[in-house]
C-alpha cells in the first residue's frame, strides 16, 4: 500500500472524502468562533437560548466541564450541542476509527494506529490555519488544546472500550498504546513549531506549567547528575535565588492547575494563566481572595493547600513546609513528561509524513460533486486509500500492492552518433525539435509515478515501478526507431536504424543525498544497487557483437533476440545488449503487479521443441524459458514475449537476465502465431 516519491522514499497515497475534511474545518471554526463570542467578547445569553444537549452529546459537554473549568460552560455547551461542530466532530472520528478497526482485522495491518496518525495530522492542520489576533493567540491555543484535545482523548478511549473491549487483551492493550501514547498536547496548539524548536518555544514550556527560564537549567542538571539522580536536582537549584523563585513559581502553578481540576473550579486558572498575578499571590498572600481561601479550605489535605494557608494566616512554618517546592516532585515529574512528550511528538510528525495526499493530483481542476466521484475511482483502481463516512466500503480496494522501485538506464550514445552520421549539418535541429522534446513527450504520461535523475546526450536513468519503466522502454524503442527512418528517407539514405541499449533491474534500497555547491549549483545524488546492475545490463562492446555475427554467419544461424549472452571458450559469459533486458526479479514483480491486467504464461522448452517452431536460430544447449504476456483487453491486445537469455555477472553478481522481444521481430510473429499453439504451458 506504499508509492516511492522523488525523494526515495515510501508513503501511504490517501485522499479524504470532501465532507470529511470540510466537516473537521467547520467544527474547529465554529468552536474558534464561540470563543471570541462568549469568552473574549463577553456575549451574555441565557442557557436555554443554546442547543439542546442530547443523550450523545450530554457525556462529552460534562467530560470538558469537569476537566476544564475554566473554560466559558457555554462556549462548551454550545459547541457540544452544535450538530455541525462538536456531534460532527464525534462522528466523523468514530467512523474514521471504526472503518480502520475493520481493516486492521481483515489485513492484519496496524490500520488503526496509521488512521488515527493521519486524522490527527488534520486536525493539527486546521488548527494551525486559524487566524487569531495577536491578543487572543494564548487563549486560543488553550481553548484548542483543552476542547479538541479533550474531545479527542475522550473519544478515543470511548472507542476502545467500545470497539476493541470484544478482543483479547493483549490486542486491545497494544491498540490503546499505539494510538493514545503517540498524541500529546503539542498536536492541537495553534503555533505548530517545527521539532527542533519545540524544545525551546517559551508557550509550549508554560503550557506544561512550567518556566521557561528553568527548562536550561534543569537540564544541565540532569547532564551532570544522570537519570537516576535527577530527583537531586530540586534540592539544588533551591539553593540558587533565581532558581529558587522560578521552581516555586512552577511549583505553585502545577499545583493550582492540580486543584482546579480537583475542585472543579476554574476561577483558580486565572493564577495559572497568569504570571504576574501569580507573582503577587506568592509575594503577598495575605491579599488573596475570599474565594481561593475556600477552595483551599475545602482541599486542605493538599500540600499546596496548607502551605499557601499558612501563609496567608501569617504563621512560620517549619521543615519541609517551609519551602515545600524543593522536595514535592511535581515539578519534575512535569519536565519529565516534558521531555518524553517532546520526542514522542517528533516521532509522530515523522509517522505523520508517512501520509502523502494525492487529491490535487488526481482531482486537478475539478470541483463539487465530480471531486468524490473522481477520488473513488481511484480508489477503485487500487491507486490510494480513501477514507469515506457512512459507506462499507474499505480503507482500500485491495487492488494496490507495494511496488518496489526499479531503474531503467537507456544508452542511446550509439544512436546519436549514427543520426550525426546521416543528418551532420542538421543534427542540432534534430536534437531541439525532435529528440528532446520527444523523449518528453514519451515520459510525460508517467510523470506522476517515475523519476528522470539523468537526462544527458549519452543516455537518461529513470526510477519508477517497473510497469511504467517497461511502457516507457517500448515506446522509446518505438518513436527512436521512426524518428531515425524519417531521417533516413530524407536524406535518402539506406541505413538500418541503430539499436539502442535499456536494461531495468531491481535490486537493494535508494538512497538520496542533497549536494550545494556555489560554482556547480545544487542537485540530487541517488544510489542503488539496481543502478550499478542496470548499468553493467547495458554493455555493448562491437568488438564482441562482430565476433558473435562471424560465429552465427558461420554456424547459419539467426539471432534470437539483439540481447546476448555467449560463453567466451566455453568458460567466460560476455554480454552483448543491443535491446530491451530485464531481470528475473524485474520480471516477476512484473507479473505479480499486473496479474489481474494480463494473461501470463510460462514455458520451458526443450531445443527440440524450439527448433520445430524456430528453425535455423541460435539456441542455448539446456532448455530456454518463454514468458508471454497478453493484455486482458478486447480491442487489439498487445502479447508481451520475454526470453531468457542466460545469467551473466552485473555488477559482480550473476542474474537471470531476460529480453523483451521487438514487437515486429520475425522471432516474435513465430512465436505467437505458431510457437505458443504447440507448446503447453509450465505449471509449477
Amino acid at each position: 500500500m506504499r508509492i516511492t516519491a522523488a525523494d526515495t522514499k515510501e508513503y501511504i497515497p490517501y485522499a479524504l472524502e470532501s465532507k470529511i475534511e470540510e466537516g473537521l474545518s467547520t467544527c474547529i471554526r465554529l468552536l474558534f468562533e464561540h470563543m471570541m463570542r462568549y469568552s473574549v467578547q463577553g456575549e451574555k445569553i441565557s442557557s436555554y437560548q443554546l442547543p439542546k444537549l442530547t443523550p450523545q452529546s450530554r457525556p462529552l459537554y460534562q467530560h470538558l466541564r469537569t476537566n476544564y473549568p475554566h473554560l466559558h460552560p457555554h462556549m462548551l455547551h454550545h459547541w457540544c450541542a452544535q450538530k455541525e461542530s462538536g456531534l460532527a466532530f464525534q462522528n466523523i472520528l468514530m467512523q474514521a476509527w471504526n472503518l480502520a478497526w475493520r481493516q486492521d482485522r481483515h489485513d492484519v495491518a496496524p490500520w488503526t494506529a496509521a488512521v488515527n496518525i493521519l486524522m490527527v495530522k488534520i486536525i493539527r492542520g486546521l488548527i494551525s490555519n486559524l487566524q487569531p489576533e495577536e491578543a487572543n493567540i494564548d487563549l486560543t491555543e488553550n481553548v484548542m488544546i483543552s476542547v479538541i484535545g479533550g474531545a479527542y482523548s475522550w473519544l478515543l478511549q470511548n472507542f476502545l472500550k467500545n470497539s476493541v473491549q470484544g478482543e483479547i487483551e493483549v490486542t486491545r492493550i497494544a491498540t490503546y498504546e499505539s494510538m493514545i501514547i503517540p498524541v500529546t498536547p503539542m498536536a492541537f496548539m495553534y503555533r505548530q513549531l517545527d521539532g527542533v524548536m519545540l524544545m525551546e518555544s517559551r508557550h509550549v514550556i508554560l503550557s506544561y506549567g512550567l518556566e521557561p527560564e528553568l527548562i536550561p537549567r534543569m537540564q544541565e542538571l540532569r547532564k551532570k547528575l544522570g537519570n537516576k539522580n535527577e530527583a537531586g536536582m530540586l534540592g539544588l537549584l533551591g539553593q540558587i535565588r533565581m532558581s529558587d523563585h522560578l521552581l516555586q513559581r512552577s511549583w505553585a502553578r502545577l499545583c493550582l492547575w492540580e486543584l482546579a481540576e480537583l475542585s472543579e473550579q476554574g476561577m483558580l486558572m486565572q493564577w495559572v494563566h497568569d504570571a504576574r498575578a501569580l507573582d503577587q499571590l506568592l509575594a503577598k498572600p495575605q491579599r488573596a481572595p475570599v474565594a481561593l481561601k475556600t477552595v483551599l479550605q475545602a482541599q486542605e489535605q493538599h500540600i499546596f493547600s496548607r502551605w499557601m494557608l499558612a501563609k496567608i494566616e501569617g504563621k512560620s512554618s517549619k521543615g519541609a513546609m517551609e519551602a515545600p517546592w524543593r522536595k514535592d516532585d511535581r515539578t519534575l515529574v512535569a519536565f519529565r513528561i516534558l521531555a518524553e512528550d517532546l520526542r514522542i511528538e517528533q516521532m509522530r510528525r515523522l509517522s505523520e509524513k508517512l501520509w502523502l495526499s494525492r487529491k490535487n493530483e488526481i482531482v486537478g481542476k475539478k470541483r463539487g460533486r465530480l471531486v468524490d466521484e473522481v477520488l473513488r475511482k481511484s480508489f477503485y483502481e487500487g491507486k490510494l486509500v480513501f477514507l469515506q463516512l457512512d459507506r462499507e466500503d474499505p480503507l482500500h480496494s485491495g487492488r494496490m500492492i507495494s511496488h518496489k522501485q526499479a531503474c531503467l538506464k537507456v544508452d542511446w550514445c550509439n544512436y546519436l552518433s549514427s543520426a550525426h552520421a546521416v543528418k551532420a549539418p542538421n543534427i542540432s535541429n534534430f536534437l531541439e525539435q525532435i529528440f528532446v522534446p520527444g523523449i518528453l513527450r514519451i515520459l510525460k504520461p508517467f510523470v506522476k509515478d517515475i523519476f528522470l535523475d539523468s537526462f544527458t546526450a549519452s543516455g537518461c536513468l529513470i526510477r519508477g515501478i517497473a510497469r511504467d519503466l517497461l511502457m516507457v522502454s517500448i515506446s522509446l524503442r518505438q518513436e527512436m526507431q521512426g524518428w531515425y527512418e524519417a531521417m533516413n528517407r530524407a536524406a535518402a539514405g539506406s541505413r538500418r536504424s541503430p539499436s539502442v541499449s535499456m536494461c531495468i533491474c531491481i535490486i537493494g534500497e535508494w538512497r538520496t543525498t542533497q549536494y550545494k555547491d556555489p560554482e556547480f549549483g545544487q542537485g540530487r545524488l541517488t544510489f542503488s544497487l539496481s543502478l550499478a546492475q542496470a548499468s553493467a545490463g547495458i554493455q555493448r562492446n562491437e568488438s564482441i557483437g562482430q565476433l558473435i555475427l562471424m560465429r552465427d554467419k558461420k554456424l547459419e544461424l539467426k539471432a534470437l533476440g539483439l540481447v546476448r549472452v555467449e560463453k567466451v571458450e566455453n568458460k567466460v559469459l560476455v554480454l552483448y545488449n543491443a535491446g530491451i533486458a530485464l531481470t528475473a526479479t524485474v520480471l516477476y514483480e512484473l507479473i505479480t503487479s499486473l496479474e489481474d491486467q494480463l494473461y501470463v504464461h510460462e514455458y520451458h522448452l526443450s531445443k527440440k521443441q524450439v527448433q520445430e517452431v524456430l528453425p535455423g536460430v541460435h539456441l542455448p544447449e539446456t532448455e530456454l524459458k518463454i514468458v508471454t504476456m497478453k493484455e486482458k483487453v478486447d480491442i487489439d491486445p498487445r502479447t508481451f514475449v520475454f526470453v531468457k537469455v542466460g545469467k551473466p555477472l552485473l555488477a559482480g553478481v550473476s542474474h537471470e537476465l531476460y529480453e523483451l522481444l521487438d514487437f515486429n521481430s520475425d522471432i516474435s510473429e513465430l512465436i505467437l502465431s505458431r510457437g505458443i499453439q504447440r507448446w503447453v504451458p509450465f505449471s509449477k
